[in-house]
């Protein structure tokens, strides 16, 4: 269970914390991973910080892989370590337009080349290879039949904002999105969101009031959409 610290990070009365908490765990996690660790667990999270580092990221940046990991505290998961390793690389390839997949199937090439840059014996093993794939079926949240169960939490955590109860949060990052998307429409959005709603649920394994609050902000925004679409079509027609 969290601990009272843990809850107050959770809930981000103490967002300049969450990194040092992070640094905390990082040696237990990749400890576990990977028996014959080779190298400062803290100069590997450093090394996969830095390229997440780029200026065009105002989303799929270090702050999202922070905020999936505050999440699975107030999901109230105890994460393995396969899936904290599969959320620590799961963006650390994201170019914008690519073919769905394409991405992911680079982020699990980086995170074998820079594990095996800081002599981390990877090997073929059941943890290291279930977060390979749970980076593999991120690309696949619109489609999560092709999913392994195994990624299921990784998936859930990856739209987790979506269940936020602080607008200013949904707000922030509905808006980096946008920004981070050449040509976004808020059409786009719609379509988007109408796919995740006709789903059955959302979520695969977060509860049930997180997926009722994913909902209804969703619900919310469509009205807030309506309103966009009108300006947004007002501003091509003057054009």
């Amino acid at each position: 269970m969290p601990t009272s610290e843990q809850r107050r990070w959770a809930q981000g009365r103490a967002p300049d914390r969450q990194e040092d908490y992070l640094l905390r765990q990082t040696d237990a996690w990749f400890r576990a991973l990977f028996p014959h660790l080779h190298c400062d667990p803290y100069d590997l999270l450093k090394a996969i910080k830095n390229l997440y580092c780029v200026p065009v990221r105002s989303y799929h940046n270090f702050g999202h892989v922070l905020s999936m990991l505050r999440y699975a505290w107030v999901f109230d998961w105890d994460l393995e370590p396969y899936e904290a390793l599969a959320i620590l690389f799961h963006d650390i390839v994201y170019r914008v337009g690519a073919h769905p997949g394409y991405n992911e199937v680079d982020s699990s090439g980086v995170m074998v080349a820079l594990l095996g840059q800081y002599a981390v014996e990877t090997g073929s093993g059941s943890a290291f290879e279930k977060a390979r794939q749970a980076i593999l079926d991120t690309a696949y949240f619109l489609n999560p039949d092709r999913a392994a169960k195994t990624s299921h939490r990784v998936m859930d955590l990856d739209l987790a904002t979506l269940a936020t109860p602080h607008q200013d949060e949904w707000t922030y990052s509905r808006l980096a999105i946008a920004q981070e998307l050449p040509g976004w429409t808020p059409s786009a959005d719609r379509k988007f969101f109408k796919t995740l709603m006709e789903r059955n649920r959302i979520f695969f394994l977060a509860g049930d009031e997180h997926e009722a609050q994913a909902r209804k902000n969703i619900e919310a925004y469509f009205v807030r959409l309506d309103e966009m679409e009108e300006k947004f079509d007002g501003l091509n027609t003057a054009r």
